[in-house]
């Protein structure tokens, strides 16, 4: 986006620090054993946050300038590199098709169905959900949903029902910035904290790829005193 909105960069910034917060409550309890969060908080937290980016990833596709294949195919990419990297080390928790996958690919099918944007966006989610009350037994067609019973990935993030979710970011930018204009008082903009949350927010992936391998660092070496 050549001319950034502000609130989409602060809600991003948002996200991401929440994100931090979560998986580092998370590298406690499988590095350390320190529990720290409630049973029903390790399923509605991600989904909440990781929610979030999804939508935000789609309301930015109505803005940016650049070329939204290129961008979904980087995305793409770097999700790969992490199912490379999470094999290697986490075979049994390996993310075969985690946010960055999810984001990634949602970004280039989205493409088509801009027009049609609120209604696939429903049906979607919708069919995501019923999926979910369903068991599969083959691994092959989990990025779309059907994942087998029992399998278990540090991060899952099925097309559906997320690329409804992103379909909804890309309605809600339709419809608020149809002319291209900040939908947030831009005085807001400028104040202590959201100025921060709104550097975060420019600099989302590179946050996402790094804080991980710091956060276990910490985590593991604070074990060690």
């Amino acid at each position: 986006m050549p001319n950034r909105y502000w609130e989409i960069d602060a809600l991003r910034g948002l996200a991401v620090a929440a994100m931090i917060l979560f998986h580092f409550a998370f590298d406690l309890e499988y590095f350390a054993g320190i529990n720290v969060l409630a049973g029903d908080a390790w399923f509605w937290l991600p989904r909440m946050i990781g929610g979030l980016f999804i939508f935000l990833a789609g309301t930015a596709l109505t803005l940016s300038k650049s070329n939204p294949l290129k961008r979904g195919a980087t995305i793409l990419a770097w999700g790969v590199i992490i199912t490379i990297i999470t094999y290697v080390a986490f075979p049994h928790a390996t993310i075969w098709f985690g946010i960055l996958h999810s984001i990634g690919l949602g970004i280039i099918i989205s493409q088509p169905l801009k027009r049609y944007a609120l209604p696939t966006g429903v049906l979607f989610i919708a069919l995501g959900v019923w999926l979910q009350t369903m068991a599969f037994t083959f691994p092959w067609l989990l990025w779309l949903g059907l994942g087998p019973s029992g399998m278990y990935m540090f991060d899952y993030y099925p097309l559906l029902p997320w690329l409804g979710v992103m379909l909804l970011g890309v309605y809600a930018g339709q419809k608020l910035y149809a002319g291209e204009r900040s939908f947030g008082l831009p005085e807001l903009g400028g104040l202590l904290g959201i100025k921060q949350l709104c550097l975060i927010g420019k600099n989302s992936l590179l946050i996402y790829l790094l804080h991980q391998p710091v956060l276990v660092l910490l985590v593991t070496a604070a074990g060690y005193l």
